[in-house]
């Protein structure tokens, strides 16, 4: 109860606080020439302490040109926004096809036809040279994101439908062959009432309208997408980050979101869609960053602990030696050698989250939604998934855990059902008041993993100056909040 009063008082009061996130990658290019507003002396990182040093330092360099100071301020882009309508083709919402916009929201053209760029922190004005280089750079990303992407989930349908046929008692064949006829006095397909999702396609991942700005009113975002719309917003941070770790991640995660195909309201309300999106984009290899630290794989560092005995705690402890007032001493060689075992975990997780889990939820997302109703659990099918093909590691190894767990079978299942029996139960008694998803979610991505075992245990032993909080001014708070601060990261998109 205290921990759920401490998140709902804090997020009510924190979201114009602190901020710093996650983001995403672009594809390596001899001597391309990069966009005007990329820092002096960027750099495309390889190690993975190398990566994160010069991933907060950009941060640093960066934060006030495109994130903006406290306050900013709302924006108003318009008509007057340099526009461009691509080639690119999209099917990311219902509808014919159309061709993908490219709105630069705050690069207008001057009465006497020169370029201006509004930036948080001042105005400055580009050549045509340089505006047709952010042009073709983003396209070059977009163009990347969408053949990941596709590559990526162009299975997906086929296995969902073959788990979904294995459910079903038929065979994958005669319900491939039906998925398109119409129920018996319907306007309904087998495949809708199955809740399948159709064909994939690479245009299905192109946005609608691709949004080169800044989204003042969320702190520390780097992208965001609105569902069902195809708009798609990609703040020129996340592309500084893209390009540091060599891959197009950020406006790939972004660009699983704007797939209606995948993602699409109310049906998104019922499952964790951010780890969804953070799929494949938080397991290459050239993501050194988010898997460790971003909140959105939050469960899969638990489910990694738990399976592959890797604690993502005790690593910490073991990495960051000392904290000089936001500058950490790292032990570079345990730093480097974590992070060796951490890439054989994700490539496992990329095959299995492929092949098994994510074509589980989506051959019945109907059951898995009511499933994670029922079990308070918006991730409850990667933990079953999990838990049917892998076995606990997690007291020091295979054959510990199993010496430890084989003779308490019988209490482990007794629990598990009174557990499921009592779960998800709203019947008032006892029962405590959840705060607003959103609010979680700006929680858990402001803060880092470490910094919100600090908050809590500070109010557990605290408790008046949480009482005290909604009193306090604005500054105040936003001070008091920066106590927390590690200089880790989190973020939101």
């Amino acid at each position: 109860m205290k921990r759920l009063r401490c998140i709902s008082i804090l997020l009510a009061l924190i979201i114009s606080a602190s901020s710093y996130l996650p983001a995403y990658a672009g594809e390596k290019k001899a001597q391309k020439e990069l966009p005007f507003y990329f820092p002096e002396g960027v750099v495309q990182a390889l190690s993975p302490l190398q990566q994160m040093q010069e991933y907060l330092r950009l941060l640093a360099a960066t934060n006030d040109r495109f994130q903006g100071r406290e306050h900013s301020g709302v924006l108003i882009p318009g008509s007057d926004s340099i526009s461009v309508e691509t080639d690119l083709e999209t099917t990311s919402t219902d509808g014919p096809p159309l061709k993908m916009k490219l709105v630069l929201d705050h690069y207008v053209r001057l009465p006497d036809g020169r370029i201006r760029v509004t930036l948080l922190d001042g105005q400055l004005i580009i050549t045509e040279h340089q505006l047709k280089a952010v042009v073709d750079d983003l396209l070059e990303m977009v163009n990347l994101a969408a053949d990941y992407n596709f590559a990526y989930y162009k299975p997906l349908v086929d296995k969902a439908i073959s788990v979904r046929a294995a459910k079903l008692g038929v065979s994958e064949e005669e319900l491939r062959s039906r998925l398109d006829e119409k129920v018996r006095g319907t306007n309904v397909t087998i495949r809708e009432l199955n809740s399948l999702p159709r064909i994939t396609k690479r245009s299905d991942f192109v946005p609608r309208e691709l949004h080169l700005g800044y989204n003042t009113e969320l702190p520390g975002i780097f992208g965001v997408a609105w569902l069902n719309t195809g708009i798609v917003y990609y703040n020129p941070q996340a592309r500084i980050r893209d390009f540091l770790s060599g891959r197009p991640l950020v406006i790939q995660h972004e660009m699983i979101h704007n797939n209606s195909n995948l993602q699409e309201f109310p049906m998104s309300e019922g499952a964790d869609m951010e780890l969804i999106a953070s799929i494949p984009e938080m397991l290459y290899p050239e993501n050194r960053i988010d898997f460790f630290y971003h909140g959105y794989s939050r469960d899969l560092r638990e489910l990694m602990w738990i399976y592959f005995g890797l604690n993502p705690k005790q690593v910490r402890k073991e990495v960051i030696r000392y904290d000089h007032a936001g500058n950490l001493v790292i032990d570079e060689q345990k730093y480097n050698e974590y992070f060796q075992k951490l890439e054989l975990i994700k490539s496992e997780l990329m095959v299995f989250l492929q092949d098994v889990a994510v074509p589980e939820f989506y051959s019945d997302p109907v059951f898995w939604s009511a499933m994670n109703e029922k079990l308070a659990d918006k991730n409850s099918v990667f933990r079953v998934m999990m838990a049917a093909n892998y076995e606990p590691t997690i007291l020091g190894g295979l054959a510990e855990t199993r010496k430890w767990r084989e003779p308490r079978r019988d209490e482990f299942e007794d629990m598990a059902r009174e557990s499921y029996e009592i779960s998800g139960k709203k019947n008032g008694v006892g029962a405590q008041p959840q705060p607003p998803e959103f609010l979680v979610s700006q929680y858990n991505n402001l803060f880092s993993e470490l910094e919100r075992e600090r908050l809590q245990n500070y109010f557990e032993t605290h408790p008046d100056v949480l009482e005290k909080m909604p009193k306090m001014s604005a500054a105040d708070l936003i001070q008091f909040l920066r106590n927390f601060k590690t200089g880790s990261i989190g973020g939101v998109r």
